[in-house]
């Protein structure tokens, strides 16, 4: 008589969730005794990919190429005689997108006046986008999620550049660089009429 192959302390690996496109991995773990063959076989959703197998240990790769959740098994054999599976999952979001990027543009200005300009963007498969503006003389008016309106209050003469910041759930960010220019208004003074005589 021998003793009966037995196959014991299955773990699933655990993958966190990721971008598509990108890769994670996740090790499956197990307990083989009184076997001495072991047959590792992984089926389910082409998204995963066994990386490596070392004495109770599996890798696993999932590196999807859509958004979803997907399924995998392990299916592990010992001396052909017992099967036991372990079922896993993982899931893939399309990454935040900004894209479209159009700069405001302002009409040349005399110091002192204001004039608006309008940036625009496209953003997708985000949640949250967060704008940032940065450089002098510029202010944000309003904005919503595909335009930023943006205030040139000049108080001297030159060009300014400002730039502005998109970001996308905090993972993807972009900038828009625009400029603006003040001129001194022009000026009449010391004004003196002409005094004739008698």
């Amino acid at each position: 008589a021998i003793l009966k192959p037995e196959i014991t302390d299955l773990v699933a690996p655990v993958f966190t969730e990721i971008y598509v496109g990108e890769t994670a991995n996740g090790t499956a773990t197990f307990s083989v005794a009184n076997a001495s063959a072991v047959e590792v076989v992984l089926s389910g959703d082409d998204a995963f990919s066994i990386v490596s197998e070392v004495d109770g240990a599996v890798e696993v790769e999932f590196a999807p190429n859509a958004a979803g959740t997907f399924n995998g098994v392990l299916t592990i054999t010992a001396d052909g005689v017992v099967t036991e599976t372990i079922n896993f999952s993982a899931s893939a979001i399309l990454k935040p997108m900004i894209s479209d990027l159009v700069a405001p543009v302002f009409t040349q200005i005399y110091v002192g006046e204001t004039a608006n300009g309008t940036a625009t963007f496209t953003v997708a498969n985000a949640n949250n986008v967060d704008v940032e503006l940065s450089g002098d003389a510029f202010s944000i008016l309003s904005n919503s999620e595909s335009s930023v309106e943006i205030v040139f209050t000049p108080t001297t003469a030159g060009t300014f550049y400002g730039t502005l910041t998109i970001t996308a759930d905090g993972v993807v960010t972009e900038t828009i660089n625009f400029s603006a220019s003040a001129i001194l208004k022009p000026e009449i003074t010391d004004l003196v009429a002409p005094v004739f005589t008698e």
